[in-house]
C-alpha cells in the first residue's frame, strides 16, 4: 500500500477539558433551538458541556456559511478512511489530505443504544474493530485508521439513514422552518499498535420554509438514502434554504475535522493508550454486541 509523501504540519497541542460538576452540566444547553439537549443522558450532557466550555460555540448565518470552513493540514502521512461515504471522502479531499479508503461492511442496525451520544460512538468503534482485524497484517508502515458514524436528532427522535422514499420525504419536510442536530462520532486507531482515541461532535442547522417541490427535487438524488436523517446540506438545492448553522459544517457533513485531528494526535503524539475522561466508556457495550 503506497501513500503520497506530505510535509509535516505545524505542531498541534492535544486539548484537555476542564472538570465540571453535575450542577454545571444541568445549567448548560447546546442551543436554544436544538433538540439535542433534551435527549442527552446525564453522562452525555456532562461530556457535551465540557466540550462547549473548552471550545466555545461556533455559528454561521446563511450568507457566509460556505466561506467560513476552516482548513486542517494533514497531521499524519498514512491515512485510511474506513468508510464508503462519499461525503466523508469529500471532506478529507477538501482539506487536501492523501488517503485510501476501506469499507467496514458491518451491520449497523445490530448496534443499538438509546443515548444519542453513545450510539454513533459504538458504531464508529465497531467499524474500527472490523477493519483492524482485516487490515493489521497487511499494514507495512504505521497508519491511522479513521472511522465515523452519524445520527440526526429532531424533536427528540433519533434518525438514521432513511430506508424508503416516503421516510426520506417525511424527514426532509419536517425540517422546514425548524432546527435539526447531528451527532457525529470519530474514532482514530493507530495501526499496528491498536492505540485508539474517539471524540463526539454536535452541530445544528436551521432551515427556512422548504417548498414541497424542493423536497421532491432533493429526493431524486441518491445521496439522500446514504445520509442520516436524509440531511444532505451539501445538496445545492437544499442548502439554499439554510438559515443558520451552529457548529462546524464538516461535522454536519459526517466528518468533523477538528475532532478528527484531535484524535489523530492523541494516538500519535503520545506513546501510550490514554483514556479520554470526557468520553463515555463503551468497551463493555461493544463486548456485548
Amino acid at each position: 500500500m503506497e501513500f503520497e509523501q506530505i510535509s509535516p504540519p505545524a505542531t498541534h497541542q492535544v486539548q484537555s477539558f476542564p472538570k465540571l460538576s453535575v450542577n454545571d452540566c444541568e445549567k448548560v444547553t447546546l442551543s436554544t433551538k436544538s433538540p439535542t439537549d433534551r435527549l442527552l443522558s446525564p453522562c452525555s450532557k456532562q461530556i457535551l458541556v465540557k466540550k462547549i466550555n473548552a471550545e466555545g460555540k461556533k455559528s454561521s448565518e446563511s450568507g457566509n456559511i460556505w466561506a467560513e470552513e476552516e482548513n486542517f493540514p494533514q497531521p499524519y502521512q498514512s491515512i485510511i478512511l474506513g468508510s464508503s461515504s462519499v461525503k466523508r471522502k469529500s471532506v478529507l479531499e477538501r482539506n487536501g489530505w492523501s488517503f485510501t479508503t476501506a469499507s467496514p461492511d458491518i451491520d449497523e442496525k445490530a448496534i443499538r443504544d438509546d443515548d444519542p451520544l453513545i450510539l454513533p460512538l459504538l458504531v464508529a468503534k465497531a467499524k474500527a474493530s472490523a477493519l483492524t482485524d482485516r487490515l493489521t497484517e497487511s499494514i507495512l508502515t504505521p497508519t491511522i485508521l479513521l472511522t465515523s458514524d452519524q445520527i440526526v436528532l429532531f424533536k427528540q427522535e433519533i434518525r438514521e439513514k432513511p430506508q424508503i422514499e416516503e421516510e426520506a420525504r417525511e424527514f426532509l419536510s419536517s425540517y422546514s422552518n425548524d432546527t435539526v442536530s447531528t451527532v457525529t462520532a470519530v474514532t482514530a486507531t493507530h495501526l499496528p499498535s491498536g492505540r485508539q482515541s474517539s471524540d463526539v461532535n454536535i452541530a445544528s442547522v436551521s432551515f427556512k420554509l422548504i417548498p414541497e417541490e424542493t423536497v421532491e427535487t432533493v429526493l431524486a438524488t441518491a445521496e439522500v438514502y446514504s445520509s442520516a436523517g436524509a440531511l444532505v446540506i451539501e445538496n445545492e438545492v437544499l442548502r439554499g434554504f439554510i438559515q443558520h448553522i451552529e457548529g462546524d459544517i464538516d461535522s454536519l457533513r459526517g466528518l468533523p475535522m477538528r475532532s478528527t485531528v484531535r484524535c489523530i494526535h492523541a494516538v500519535t503524539d503520545i506513546p501510550v493508550t490514554i483514556e479520554d475522561p470526557t468520553m463515555p466508556n463503551t468497551e463493555n457495550k461493544l463486548d456485548r454486541r
